[in-house]
């Protein structure tokens, strides 16, 4: 789908309809269901067709593996009612978020469509991810080839957590080689408590997949 298709000058309104082209004849509006675009240039200058323009309604981003949104749909609200089934042609992930953008009626604020159900269908992908159980040291010194480095335990056990919570990518580098990551589990097991008494010491493994 083009922008200017659906009635969207594709540099915005300063640039007005430079660059444009005529819009798709409104008797024909009624006969498209769904508009995926690619791209979408408009949006760049505020004027995304999920807001704009003949087909302004119910639009659908995913996002995989931490990259950036990418638009796969937007649907026209005519009916009181719409499903159907979204392809997403053979994406591979280990980690989605999908975002639905419902826009309220032009005329009526109060008005506007509303999301009761979704379901989202994946089969697992053979050999698509390597997995790695990495004991980390969480002690309040460390010996690097003879050289003591001090640490805060509390500190790193956060910022190993926040990994397993979030679900953020991280860069795994073995050597020369780096991939990148998400962390999916872990084990903590505390040895003893530190100098100052305010955090445990111990090993903190990281289980981890690569995401390809």
């Amino acid at each position: 789908m083009v922008d200017m298709l659906a009635g969207v000058p594709p540099l915005g309104n300063r640039i007005g309809n430079i660059g444009s082209a005529p819009p798709l004849p409104g008797r024909l509006n009624g006969n498209v269901a769904a508009v995926a675009v690619f791209g979408n240039p408009a949006a760049k200058f505020g004027n995304p067709v999920s807001a704009t323009g003949s087909f302004a309604g119910k639009s659908i981003d995913v996002c995989a593996d931490g990259g950036l949104p990418k638009r796969i749909l937007n649907w026209s609200i005519r009916d009181s009612v719409r499903s159907g089934n979204i392809p997403m042609d053979g994406l591979q992930f280990s980690r989605i978020e999908v975002r639905y953008v419902l826009m309220r009626d032009a005329a009526d604020d109060h008005l506007g469509p509303i999301l009761t159900r979704y379901e989202l269908r994946a089969r697992p992908a053979k050999g698509a991810a390597s997995r790695w159980y990495l004991p980390i040291i969480n002690h309040e010194s460390i010996d690097l080839n003879g050289v003591p480095e001090a640490r805060n335990p509390s500190d790193e056990f956060d910022r190993l957590m926040n990994l397993v919570e979030t679900g953020k990518m991280f860069s795994l580098q073995e050597g020369r080689r780096t991939y990148q990551c998400v962390a999916v589990d872990f084990k903590w097991t505390p040895e003893k408590l530190t100098t100052q008494g305010d955090a445990w010491q111990g090993v903190y493994v990281l289980v981890c997949e690569e995401v390809k």
